[in-house]
């Protein structure tokens, strides 16, 4: 093998070998092909990392943005209850309700990709 750098000029000479199901097995190769690495490359990346190191500062802003669709929510829910206790139309933008519907599917979509990656993506926003 190649002694280069990025192993300190240390020669890989151990082994490991272990059992994955099918799925593991592409689900593995998936996310290596996924970040460009090798098999080898990503098993090795994934062992130097410490922790994942979740994004606090998104999960931060996350969950102000998440604070602010609940008032949102409320809202709607207290006019609709005045509209069912008085019989008045409730005075409600419908476009406030689908606005603030997207607003927390894309809070849920970026909350799953910081779970499921520990960070959200640079060109998502």
């Amino acid at each position: 093998m190649k002694r280069t750098p990025e192993n300190g000029g240390v020669k890989r000479d151990a082994v490991f070998r272990f059992r994955v199901t099918p799925a593991e097995k592409e689900i593995i190769r998936q996310n290596a092909a996924s970040e460009g690495l090798s098999i080898s490359d990503y098993i090795r990346k994934r062992a130097d990392e410490t922790s994942p190191g979740i994004d606090r500062h998104t999960l931060i802003r996350l969950l102000a943005e998440t604070g602010k669709q609940g008032s949102n929510l409320n809202q709607i829910a207290r006019a609709l209850n005045i509209e069912i206790k008085t019989g008045e139309a409730a005075k409600i933008d419908p476009g406030i309700i689908n606005r603030t519907l997207q607003e927390i599917t894309r809070l849920t979509n970026e909350l799953l990709e910081v779970i499921k990656h520990g960070h959200r993506r640079k060109n998502k926003e």
